[in-house]
């Protein structure tokens, strides 16, 4: 079967977690980040991680303009206006669109991917595929509106708290700095469990292939 590539929106794909309200403090966004790494890190093999791109606005002074993390090449839009922009770019200059998933909510970037052939997918519906238990009954969709019932599973609330030491967290938010973004991950790898996919029969098969 063909190997599927990813590219993920990186701060989309955070907020739909429930984990990042409008304002942030100092070190929220890296915690944030590494958490987010160590749970691809966990769901996700060797092999899928080896071709996932996870994109992030930058605008925090002294960031690489990427890195890797668990096999994950992790990207910083330091030279772009957005990390919209340099996800687009990366969509438009891929080598294989048809075998690329391209994990955003923003209906541009769904856009950009569907004209390159790629398969854009909501960021909720994408997380809830990586993260659902194989013993889990099949929920109805959200209504329109509605905030998808996020974090669940190993990532439920009380594991986001422990992993990014929420206290810490709320005094950050007090202040109400502008955003800020630092780097890496933490958990060990894990292998991938079994998944009750959204997808057509087969089609998590290739996703999640190792290399």
């Amino acid at each position: 079967m063909a190997k599927r590539f990813i590219i993920i929106d990186g701060y989309n794909l955070l907020h739909v977690v429930g984990i990042l309200g409008p304002n942030v403090g100092p070190g929220t966004l890296e915690r944030a980040r590494n958490t987010l790494l160590g749970m691809l890190a966990k769901y996700l093999d060797a092999g899928t991680r080896k071709r996932t791109t996870l994109v992030f606005d930058s605008r925090e002074k002294n960031l690489p303009n990427r890195f890797t993390s668990h096999d994950v090449l992790v990207e910083f839009a330091n030279e772009y206006s957005s990390a919209d922009e340099l996800i687009n770019l990366l969509v438009r200059k891929h080598s294989a669109p048809k075998q690329l998933i391209v994990v955003s909510s923003d209906h541009q970037i769904q856009r950009v991917a569907i004209a390159r052939g790629a398969t854009p997918m909501d960021s909720d519906l994408w997380l809830d595929s990586l993260t659902k238990s194989p013993n889990e009954t099949q929920r109805p969709k959200n209504r329109d509106g509605e905030k998808p019932d996020y974090p669940r599973n190993e990532f439920d609330v009380e594991y986001w708290k422990q992993q990014m030491d929420v206290e810490g967290i709320l005094e950050d938010e007090k202040v109400s700095k502008p955003r800020k973004k630092n780097t890496l991950a933490s958990d060990e790898p894990a292998e991938l469990p079994a998944s009750d996919s959204i997808f057509p029969p087969g089609y998590t098969d290739d996703l999640f292939d190792d290399a």
